[in-house]
């Protein structure tokens, strides 16, 4: 019996949206090679961060590829955990090598029933060097990491309780040994912040949604540079389930917001910009 099979790959586009090229990784023994995160390396090379997923789909592990400047591969490496993991993200550090960002159900506090937050530490050629959690009995999910401009590195994440689903934003502070150095939660009702980035004057800025009355908004959340919060702002467009997944900020000081609509009766999906000033009003 035939059974479809994922791969990883990478297309790399001129300014006009042209395909200059595209490349194809697979993994060994029929598993599943699933990219989440991409990010261009200090040699012009390029990391894909994800999940290795075995044949039936049943068990999963972090996984990182490297490659070249033209996505030729060079290698792979993955963490092995008893139940399944997965990777979301990851950044370079300043020794040549990466921290990578995502769940665990192997480590930690982690089961067949909650997943913890995980730090996995790599060198320079993908050799695994440590890993850290970070959670409770609850169900925790980092997703982005990013490095601050003091050197350290925030990781968005939350947490929720399944037996209440209970939901919390949760930002998270390390040094690049994988010490916390604080944690903040924001409020019930907020789904895990998808990125948390750093503003140039190092306020800290998270998106995520937030469900109210039925239907999920865009949420927006702004603190200083230790996490406590300065101001939050909900948007919806019309009576569609909102959902914000990248936030940046732009020359003037404010700040966009990337993600998509989605009319839960019909099915339809959109993409969805919101452009903001630096106090989070449209």
């Amino acid at each position: 019996i035939a059974t479809q099979r994922s791969y990883g790959f990478i297309a790399k586009l001129d300014m006009n949206g042209d395909t200059l090229w595209v490349k194809k990784y697979s993994a060994a023994n029929s598993n599943n090679f699933i990219g989440d995160y991409l990010i261009e390396t200090t040699d012009h090379g390029f990391l894909i961060t994800g999940q290795l997923v075995d044949s039936v789909f049943t068990h999963g592990d972090i996984v990182i590829l490297k490659t070249d400047s033209v996505g030729n591969f060079e290698w792979m490496n993955n963490l092995p955990g008893i139940n399944s993991d997965a990777g979301y993200s990851s950044v370079q550090t300043p020794d040549g090598g990466f921290l990578t960002a995502g769940w665990t159900r192997s480590y930690g506090f982690g089961n067949n029933s909650n997943r913890d937050d995980i730090v996995v530490k790599w060198d320079s050629v993908g050799n695994y060097q440590w890993h850290k959690t970070y959670g409770t009995i609850y169900n925790e999910t980092a997703v982005g990491i990013i490095k601050l401009s003091d050197g350290n590195y925030l990781i968005g994440s939350g947490r929720n309780d399944l037996l209440l689903n209970l939901p919390y934003g949760k930002i998270l502070k390390i040094d690049v040994n994988g010490n916390v150095i604080w944690q903040k939660f924001q409020g019930v009702g907020i789904d895990c912040y998808n990125w948390v980035r750093e503003m140039s004057n190092t306020d800290l800025v998270g998106i995520t949604s937030r469900r109210v009355n039925g239907t999920d908004d865009g949420f927006i959340i702004r603190t200083d540079s230790s996490g406590n919060e300065k101001w939050r702002r909900q948007y919806r467009f019309g009576n569609d389930h909102c959902y914000f997944r990248d936030v940046q900020e732009t020359p003037d000081g404010g700040i966009i917001c990337a993600g998509f609509v989605f009319d839960g009766a019909s099915g339809g999906q959109d993409g969805w910009l919101v452009k903001l000033d630096s106090t989070g009003c449209l």
